[in-house]
């Protein structure tokens, strides 16, 4: 598969699907959350099939190799691995917060997929409809909107709640959540 792009998401990107910051769990337990090095990993190992080469690269500067503005080829390594730094294994692949099915050899991007677009993703409508209400009011019930940890509570967790049940009843449709 080719893929022609101007520059690779910036590391924010990352938590904005979720609503979830993991990255302090990547070099030590988190601080303030309950996300520790192996869930970390352990959601990691689930995309470290994902692999490119980078075909062209106009970019000016070699500061970051994953930055490019060019062609890329993607396809998925099915033999790559994540390694956890704390056990020196690969990691075993899992979800955040939730139970991981046994993914043996089967496609881990599809099972992610699969889960996130679960009616019992405990992430990703409270996170989607936090960005609508962000769109509509002006701030969202969570702010920083993407930052949901212990220590950020929404300031109306009732109407999250709510609207996130209604998000994921109405089968993740924006027009009925807007309207």
């Amino acid at each position: 598969m080719r893929s022609a792009t101007r520059s690779s998401a910036p590391n924010r990107s990352r938590r904005w699907f979720l609503g979830i910051r993991v990255g302090c769990a990547r070099c030590h337990n988190h601080p303030f959350d309950r996300w520790t090095i192996d869930d970390y990993y352990g959601f990691a190992a689930l995309f470290a099939r994902i692999d490119y080469r980078v075909l062209e690269n106009k970019k000016k500067d070699d500061l970051d190799k994953h930055e490019f503005v060019g062609e890329q080829i993607v396809w998925q390594n099915r033999t790559a691995e994540m390694p956890n730094p704390r056990t020196k294994t690969a990691a075993k692949p899992r979800f955040l917060g939730a139970p991981t099915p046994d993914l043996g050899e089967g496609d881990r991007l599809g099972a992610v997929a699969d889960w996130i677009a679960s009616r019992d993703n405990p992430f990703f409508a409270r996170a989607q409809v936090n960005r609508i209400w962000l769109h509509l009011m002006g701030r969202g019930l969570v702010d920083p909107n993407d930052d949901f940890r212990a220590t950020n509570p929404p300031t109306n967790p009732e109407l999250l709640d709510w609207l996130a049940k209604d998000f994921a009843a109405g089968g993740f449709r924006l027009k009925r959540t807007v309207s």
